[in-house]
């Protein structure tokens, strides 16, 4: 029934991304939330996402929504040392050479988000390749910018990117800290220890936010990261030239590593934020 469910979606997100932008993110936005837009005044953090898919993130912006071009972006400010180091990039699956990759790695697809553009290798024995390559060339195909009309991905060359894998000396996962900026500024930070749960804010001096729904919190408080500084300052600099954005970083074992930018977090359709989350993020971005 899923698989079905996501095809209509599919096909519904192409025909929306024929329309004008603020058409089809008025009836995006009436679709996932019930309400009309306010294009005017946008008040919440998905309002303000779908205003700024409608007004600014266009294709131009693909260099930083792709998670290879992105890296120049990143070096060019400075920040090449966050870098997560690169194995290969691949235009196909079928050019992995995956005898040459060492035990531990993690494929994913420049242009795309979600479990069906990323594959984590922690144990190269038992990886079904054949499976692996199957998947990410699918992956290669899809036009995620008709997902939900996140514009800034059609500009993209779909590609596969292989990357170290980062976790803890223990093989534990690493942790996930999005930093929220408004017009150049951090302004809330979001961790991440678990996909669909865990969900937790912080503001800048570390202090728990009531901005997550009680089911996708993670229940602790966790220790602010020793480069917490370092990482507000890296986003601060990464975020400048956008009204809106998320800059995604990993600490693993007490060093940041740069993740992604991400222009549109959850195509502004959050269903984990509570009212005051939805109403103080993003609060200081300039609509014009």
């Amino acid at each position: 029934m899923s698989s079905f469910v996501d095809a209509i979606k599919r096909k519904a997100g192409k025909i929306l991304s024929m329309l004008p932008p603020r058409v089809a993110h008025s009836l995006i936005y009436f679709r996932n939330h019930g309400r009309r837009l306010n294009w005017v005044m946008p008040s919440t953090y998905d309002e303000k996402i779908h205003w700024c898919l409608a007004r600014k993130y266009v294709e131009g912006y693909s260099r930083y929504a792709d998670k290879f071009r992105v890296r120049d972006y990143v070096a060019q400010n400075g920040l090449g040392s966050l870098l997560i180091p690169l194995y290969g990039v691949y235009t196909d699956a079928k050019m992995i050479d995956f005898e040459s990759l060492p035990d531990s790695f993690i494929l994913k697809t420049t242009h795309g988000s979600g479990l069906d553009f990323y594959e984590i290798c922690r144990n190269k024995s038992d990886l079904d390749v054949d499976r692996v390559r199957d998947k990410m060339n699918r992956a290669l195909q899809v036009d995620y910018s008709t997902y939900q009309c996140e514009y800034q991905y059609a500009g993209i060359s779909p590609r596969i990117v292989c990357e170290k894998l980062l976790c803890e000396g223990n093989g534990a996962r690493v942790d996930d800290y999005k930093v929220i900026c408004t017009n150049g500024k951090p302004e809330a930070i979001l961790l991440c220890t678990e996909r669909s749960a865990g969900l937790d804010y912080y503001s800048l001096d570390w202090t728990p936010l009531e901005y997550t729904k009680p089911s996708y919190q993670s229940g602790q408080v966790r220790q602010k990261p020793a480069v917490l500084e370092e990482m507000l300052a890296a986003a601060e600099t990464l975020s400048r030239p956008f009204p809106l954005s998320r800059i995604d970083f990993y600490v693993a074992n007490s060093r940041l590593w740069f993740g992604e930018i991400t222009l549109s977090p959850a195509a502004g359709n959050h269903r984990n934020l509570t009212s005051l989350g939805q109403h103080q993020l993003g609060l200081g971005m300039v609509t014009r």
